[in-house]
């Protein structure tokens, strides 16, 4: 009640001058009580509601008394920036040294051939999950559901991190990732030996070749056991380990997994992959090691081609390749019976290969439905609507500041203004809610000059001498 009547006095003697000699208030009369920021921007106090923004209160910061204490300040600042930056680079080190663990502790992918009810894994829901690396946040708080079957384009602007994400999902260091999901990210090229690229390639289907081998064992101890027979002697050691029934018994199973398996198409499917991405059949027989990275990095994909994870992640697949291998590329990939995310700049790729687009901007992830162009009339239709219902907003704002304005001072309208701004709060809060202001990303222009017209010295100039019709 007290405050109430002070408020009044104050109202009431605001009230006597008139606009022309009173003089002009840069901020409202001071408050009863400690003001306390509102819902809807403006601040509040124990009896009435002033339209003071929060940080106009802030004083400035005072500048330096002198230029010594000025220029200590910069040495000082300068210092807290070199901590501040060898403190982020050993975060960043160690970041990588824990991947590095979690690298090396994960299970080597290969093709998992399974059984007749196929793959086991379908969608993934990872949600509210945090990708940091060395100390700095990149995504937070981040919902993404990958659906089985779809075709995924991870675009955003370059450092904001995408590839950070995807190898965070290689090594399932993101909640919701299945343990048994096979996730594949083509990162590295393969390591140059004296593998040929066709064998490195099949190399990767890890149950085939276990099984290939112990049948060539188990028919090199057939045929020992065969010329026993013949010759009449007797191996104690090879018919006490495993008789002629057990090898062929063991025999047949391989048989049957092989078959089950496909075993007998797996090499002329790597040789298709491998010529699909310019690999002649000469090439496809030289070892590894005589490749250069761009062509050994062409042997990582097929390798991840033809294992087929259950997610496989590319990472700017279109690189190291040529139009013919791309047009190629994106033939196989439309035809991908899995789920897959593909980062890439190229426009023409994306709007081929992808079903959805997932947009990485401000830190957070939002999934689009359909290829590349349809994402970006959506996100200009969205970006469209956010604005107006931010001028919307900042429209109504400016209303209830010119009625506050208007009836502040006059006594008389004090309850009318006090009823209005509570009844404007609610409304406006319900009505609106919180609208961002569009914040586009900052534009890069490059200017070229022009050339001079006139030519400049020659680079490279030649000489010719015509004696006794030849030239020299």
């Amino acid at each position: 009640m007290a405050s109430r009547r002070v408020l009044s006095s104050l109202l009431r003697s605001s009230a006597r001058h008139s606009p022309s000699t009173r003089a002009p208030l840069a901020f409202p009369p001071p408050p009863i009580s400690s003001p306390r920021p509102s819902p809807t921007g403006f601040l509040l106090s124990g009896a009435v509601e002033y339209a003071v923004p929060a940080a106009s209160l802030v004083p400035p910061s005072p500048p330096p008394t002198s230029p010594t204490a000025g220029a200590i300040g910069k040495i000082i600042d300068s210092g807290c920036v070199r901590d501040d930056a060898e403190g982020h680079l050993a975060q960043y080190q160690m970041h990588l040294a824990e991947m590095e663990a979690v690298r090396a502790g994960m299970p080597v992918v290969c093709v998992n051939h399974g059984g007749n009810e196929g793959s086991a894994v379908r969608d993934i829901h990872m949600e509210n999950f945090t990708v940091s690396v060395g100390g700095r946040d990149l995504i937070t708080d981040a919902s993404v559901t990958l659906s089985f079957g779809r075709h995924y384009g991870l675009v955003g602007r370059n450092g904001t991190g995408k590839t950070s994400f995807l190898r965070h999902m290689a090594m399932h260091a993101i909640d919701g990732i299945p343990k048994n999901c096979q996730i594949l990210h083509v990162e590295q090229e393969v390591e140059g030996d004296d593998t040929t690229a066709l064998q490195c390639v099949l190399n990767s289907d890890i149950e085939r070749i276990q099984l290939l081998e112990e049948e060539a064992r188990l028919l090199s101890q057939q045929r020992d056991l065969e010329d026993d027979e013949e010759t009449g002697k007797s191996n104690s050691k090879a018919n006490g380990s495993m008789d002629k029934n057990a090898i062929s018994k063991r025999l047949e199973e391989i048989y049957k997994r092989l078959e089950f398996i496909d075993a007998d198409s797996a090499e002329s499917r790597a040789a298709s992959i491998l010529a699909g991405l310019s690999f002649t059949p000469e090439m496809q027989r030289k070892p590894t090691k005589t490749f250069s990275g761009g062509w050994r990095m062409r042997i990582a994909l097929a390798r991840a081609l033809f294992i087929e994870p259950d997610l496989l992640l590319l990472d700017e697949p279109t690189n190291h390749l040529d139009l013919h291998a791309v047009l190629w590329l994106e033939s196989y990939l439309v035809r991908w019976p899995k789920t897959f995310i593909v980062v890439s700049h190229a426009r023409e790729f994306l709007n081929t290969v992808v079903t959805d687009i997932i947009h990485l901007h401000g830190q957070k992830l939002t999934t689009y439905k359909g290829d590349y162009d349809t994402f970006e009339k959506t996100r200009e239709e969205q970006l469209k609507n956010q604005k107006k219902a931010f001028e919307s907003k900042e429209k109504a704002r400016a209303h209830m500041q010119a009625f506050i304005d208007k009836f502040r001072y006059n006594a008389k309208r004090a309850s009318l203004v006090q009823s209005r701004i509570k009844l404007w709060m609610i409304q406006a809060l319900d009505r609106m809610g919180h609208v961002d202001a569009v914040v586009n990303d900052p534009d890069y222009k490059f200017e070229f000059p022009n050339p001079d017209d006139r030519p400049g010295p020659p680079i490279i100039s030649f000489r010719f001498h015509f004696v006794c019709g030849e030239f020299f």
